[in-house]
Formats: C-alpha cells, sequence, structure tokens
C-alpha cells in the first residue's frame, strides 16, 4: 500500500510573493519568450535558494530534478486522497 505524506509548509512560506511568477507572464520584460517550464524551474529555484545556503545555480539545477520528480508521480497517487 502506498501512502502519501502531506508537508505543510512552514508559515514564512506564506510570505513569499509568487506574483513575479504569475500565469499571465510568458514573455521576459525584454521581450523574449519564457515557456511555463523554466517559470517553474526559476520559482522552485527561489524557494530553495531563499530556504536554505544554495547558490543559485545549484538551485536552479536542483529545481529541474525537483519538477522532474513531481511531473513523473502517477496521476492517480497525486490525487487519490488517500
Amino acid at each position: 500500500m502506498l501512502r502519501l505524506l502531506l508537508v505543510v509548509p512552514p508559515a514564512s512560506l506564506s510570505s513569499f510573493s509568487l506574483s513575479s511568477f504569475s500565469k499571465e507572464k510568458i514573455m521576459a520584460s525584454d521581450g523574449k519568450y519564457v515557456s511555463l517550464y523554466e517559470q517553474r524551474v526559476k520559482l522552485v529555484a527561489a524557494a530553495l535558494t531563499e530556504h536554505s545556503e544554495l547558490t543559485s545555480s545549484a538551485a536552479t539545477e536542483l529545481a529541474a530534478h525537483v519538477l522532474y520528480a513531481l511531473d513523473h508521480i502517477p496521476e492517480r497517487v497525486r490525487y487519490s486522497g488517500k
């Protein structure tokens, strides 16, 4: 039987601003296209950098691994509610 562990983020994460990574922002300020995947990597890397002593490049590399793992969790496991 597979069980999921629900992790509740600490209160300090509630102050983390997601506004710079809004859904509407597909173009960078210089007019260059930024994919949704790249936006997700930046979001996770920012969270890792803010809450650890990782460098920006290490956090970005780790963020790609985290997103890969999250994206490959079967949907029936993610939404089972058990």
